[in-house]
């Protein structure tokens, strides 16, 4: 009988241990998964508030963040990988429904697939220790003593900070092991230190971005360039912002200078509006193409008189007050903690494993999910790859088991 380890009860752990049993067709192995918290899945309940946003129909490599060698996982994201992976989980019974590049199960619940999969757990008899810490971890023989019990494989699937009851022992322990990347909280909020920025909490507006580092213009992908903004009484946060995000922190660690710029009216034709209706007062007339509190800030900072009338304000003013709308720019000094990410970046090193995410030094030493130093941009896509990456470890070990 092999013994089989996971260290977390996530959504990689759990999906690996039932595509393993589901295979063990001699019963050759027996499985534990130690969870430091009171039950597994949790953070599971929490995705897309609630609603699971669980993969997406354009999985590939250009939607995830790295700061290590990603060719590793190439393998991963072939078409015909993503397709099995997909499969495997339609398989399982999960029943999906998709909103644009969005898959959602089709009850909208993610109670719905946390249920399921406890379902096939108990099914196939895999061991759940909860309130159960790593305490101890070496290497021993040809396997591994996991709190002094011997287990020939060991599958670190245990998430990230990004969930507030994350233990960072954890990366001690696996420094013995493999490189850690320095984890920073990742799809988070800003903050900025623009003077007026109190004065636009509350807003909500749909807006192309751009980001300027050191005064330079940086170009973006087409997916994180567009979205809907939400200001806060700190800075800005919503969807487009957490995907930018990555990038952003990286920057702003290199104490570079960084500059996000809005634009409120990419598919507006403002002169023209401008030249119908210039006997209106600039703020009514601005009020009328962008939210009010944007309004108020813009005609304070270039000191405009609200009441003015259009038609009187001159050529230049106009420009400025266009420049504003088409690029209002504010500066980026700081992110939120790991306890308002959705995700971390960072963790084990890509370069320390192999393309079966196996510990390059250290047989049997596998790694899925969150631990892992790569981050998808929002919308299904770090849940996808932790389903990727349970997948490829199950094959591995059946692989090697039966084959």
């Amino acid at each position: 009988m092999k013994k089989i380890c996971f260290i977390g009860g996530g959504v990689s752990s759990c999906f690996c241990s039932i595509n393993i049993k589901k295979r063990d067709i001699n019963n050759l192995i027996d499985i534990t998964i130690i969870e430091k918290d009171d039950s597994i899945l949790k953070k599971l309940l929490k995705t897309g508030n609630g609603q699971c946003n669980y993969f997406n129909k354009d999985i590939n490599i250009d939607n995830y963040f790295s700061s290590s060698n990603v060719s590793i996982l190439d393998n991963l994201f072939d078409n015909n990988y993503i397709n099995k992976v997909y499969s495997s989980l339609c398989e399982l019974g999960i029943c999906s429904y998709n909103k644009e590049d969005l898959i959602y199960p089709l009850s909208r619940q993610a109670k719905s697939i946390r249920d399921l999969f406890v379902y096939y757990l108990n099914k196939y008899n895999i061991n759940i220790e909860c309130n159960c810490i790593l305490k101890s971890f070496s290497k021993y023989l040809d396997g591994y003593l996991v709190n002094d019990k011997f287990y020939d494989f060991v599958i670190f699937g245990c998430g990230s900070p990004s969930y507030n009851r994350f233990d960072f022992n954890i990366y001690n322990v696996l420094n013995n092991y493999v490189d850690i990347i320095e984890v920073k909280p990742s799809l988070v909020p800003l903050v900025s230190d623009y003077k007026y920025i109190k004065n636009l909490d509350g807003v909500r507006e749909d807006v192309y971005i751009k980001l300027y580092v050191n005064n330079k213009d940086v170009k973006l992908d087409g997916k994180i360039v567009s979205g809907q903004v939400q200001f806060t009484d700190y800075g800005v946060s919503g969807i487009c912002i957490f995907n930018l995000s990555n990038i952003i922190i990286c920057e702003l660690l290199k104490n570079n200078n960084v500059v996000l710029g809005f634009n409120f009216i990419y598919d507006f034709d403002f002169y023209n509006y401008i030249s119908n209706h210039g006997d209106l007062s600039i703020y009514v007339l601005l009020c009328n193409i962008v939210n009010d509190k944007i309004v108020n800030t813009i005609l304070k900072e270039l000191n405009i008189n609200k009441d003015e009338v259009v038609c009187n304000l001159r050529t230049n003013i106009i420009d400025l007050i266009y420049n504003k709308l088409v690029d209002f720019r504010i500066n980026i000094t700081n992110y939120k903690s790991f306890d308002r990410a959705q995700a971390s970046s960072g963790g084990v090193s890509l370069n320390s494993i192999n393309n079966k995410l196996e510990a390059i030094n250290y047989k049997n030493l596998f790694f899925t999910g969150e631990i892992l130093d790569i981050v998808g941009i929002c919308g299904g896509y770090n849940l996808a790859f932790a389903f990727i990456s349970s997948l490829r470890v199950s094959d591995v070990i059946i692989g090697e088991l039966y084959d």
